[in-house]
């Protein structure tokens, strides 16, 4: 322990709890305060039941223990736990966010399944607290090697923004008609079939021979869950490696394409007719390009829960240029979207690297 420094538990100097939850029905896309649930903003509401900012951990799934700090008049929703401090002129609330960024959580966290931190556990953990002006130079000096670090962060951001810019204006010059396309509805080209719902319990991370890969949202927008298997459902539900899917519902209208596995309820496949006349590389393209996704946004927008429509859909239209030519474009698109995968490589290399810096900044204050 450090000279002058003493340690606490959380629940003596803080009041920890979870507020009453509100349901995504019950949000107003157009209210008046922000609503956060256990990763940060959810939605809006026209009510609030914290005036003041807090902080807020979150206490289930798999991010257990990540710490936000609410908005001033805010709704914040019961699976994060409230860290309110008792008296602020003995422990500060910025001091105390980045104490409990650095303090590993990990023995508090209960639950395989569905991982979570209760009030029981967390109450006992130990927090260091200096006096008050250590407290104070402390948030100086993090909050400005952090702020240059997020310099460094956030100019590599733009420059992956910029690459995506231009390869979406590159995208929808493509895709605009030109003579001799032939004119047809995504409905009249291709078929939509919903996944399957399967309850967790009947997943399991061990794969044996029967079972198959379950694609789930999660699998297909973030790619660094363990891979689940399930017994195999039938052809019916299998999309393969050159096939594609969407997401229904949440993120709505993301393209899964190169996957191979049995898809989840909240997504669907999309099946090409006639191979003859579309290929599905050119497909996911245009599926990919504003002058699809447009629609996507236009049909969902406000939704507490967007969820695509079939009927909202399959009369887009999408214009066919001869099979040389979807494959001469896919080329051109291809060799500009692996430019995008390089630079979003570097950029999370470099985002990987600045979040380490700081997490040494923290143990070098700390420990």
């Amino acid at each position: 322990m450090k000279e002058g420094w003493t340690y606490k538990k959380l629940g003596e100097v803080c009041n920890l709890y979870q507020p009453r939850t509100i349901s995504t029905k019950e949000m107003v896309a157009d209210g008046k305060y922000n609503v956060f649930g256990a990763n940060g903003i959810i939605g809006k509401y026209n009510e609030y039941n914290h005036e003041y900012p807090e902080i807020l951990m979150t206490c289930r799934g798999a991010t257990c223990g990540n710490i936000n700090i609410s908005t001033p008049k805010a709704w914040i929703n019961g699976n994060a736990m409230v860290i309110h401090i008792v008296n602020e002129k003995e422990l500060t609330k910025d001091y105390l966010v980045h104490a409990l960024t650095n303090i590993d959580k990990s023995h508090i966290i209960t639950g395989a399944a569905q991982p979570q931190i209760t009030r029981q556990t967390l109450s006992p953990l130990e927090i260091p607290l200096p006096p008050l002006s250590e407290q104070q130079r402390i948030v100086k000096q993090l909050d400005e090697a952090f702020a240059e670090i997020d310099t460094i962060k956030a100019a590599a951001e733009k420059q992956l923004s910029e690459a995506k810019t231009l390869f979406q204006k590159a995208l929808s010059k493509a895709m605009t008609p030109k003579e001799g396309w032939e004119e047809k509805t995504l409905g009249e080209v291709t078929i939509f079939s919903q996944g399957i719902q399967v309850d967790v319990n009947l997943q399991t991370e061990l794969y044996s021979p029967g079972k198959v890969r379950f694609l789930r949202i999660i699998d297909v927008t973030q790619g660094n869950m363990p891979p689940r298997y399930i017994d195999d459902p039938g052809e019916k539900y299998h999309l393969k490696e050159n096939e594609i899917a969407m997401v229904r519902y949440g993120t709505v209208g993301y393209v899964c394409y190169g996957y191979e596995g049995v898809i989840a309820n909240n997504l669907f496949k999309i099946t090409i007719k006639d191979k003859s006349k579309l290929q599905s590389n050119y497909l996911q393209y245009f599926l990919k390009s504003n002058l699809f996704q447009s629609h996507i946004r236009k049909g969902v927008g406000g939704a507490a829960l967007p969820a695509i429509k079939f009927g909202d859909i399959k009369n887009v239209q999408l214009c066919l240029p001869p099979l040389s030519d979807q494959q001469r474009i896919v080329e051109e698109l291809d060799e500009l979207a692996e430019n995008v995968k390089e630079i979003e490589k570097l950029n999370n290399k470099l985002t990987a690297e600045c979040d380490a810096m700081k997490q040494a900044l923290l143990r070098q204050v700390f420990e």
